[in-house]
């Protein structure tokens, strides 16, 4: 079961971006069925711990675009980046307290997936708005 449904409105065209998204939604969908099926701590930690690696080495990589690039709204990119591993890291200790409940399923479940919407087809579109033309003038970049 699908919680997270990449969509064509997720793109932003940046094929590497667009590559790490389709692999945080595909992590975090598997972490969400490994919750809901009460599939146990051991199989749930370590979704999540691969989630939390994944989605600080995609942080990292917006981070160094918008830097190299000298993207203005970078620091509050970067906040909203922080704030997420925050949050996420707030599910991870309510797991490991109170292990897969249905309540902690659903909650996780909703926030992942307006925090995700919001952040791709908002926050990072316009990042990605700003990034595209600078990117095209980049040999480094790949097409």
């Amino acid at each position: 079961m699908a919680y997270i449904k990449w969509t064509k409105t997720l793109a932003v065209n940046v094929k590497e971006l667009d590559t790490q998204h389709r692999n945080i939604i595909r992590a975090a969908n598997e972490m969400l069925e490994a919750m809901s099926q009460g599939k146990g701590h051991k199989k749930y930690y370590s979704l999540i711990k691969h989630l939390e690696t994944y989605i600080d080495e995609h942080f990292t990589l917006e981070e160094t675009y918008m830097t190299r690039y000298g993207y203005k709204d970078f620091d509050d990119h970067k906040k909203e980046h922080e704030a997420f591993k925050v949050e996420f890291s707030k599910f991870r200790k309510q797991f490991e307290e109170e292990g897969s409940t249905t309540r902690l399923v659903i909650k996780t479940m909703s926030w992942m997936h307006e925090w995700l919407l919001d952040h791709v087809l908002s926050t990072d579109q316009k990042m990605v708005d700003f990034l595209k033309p600078e990117m095209k003038k980049d040999p480094r970049v790949k097409r």
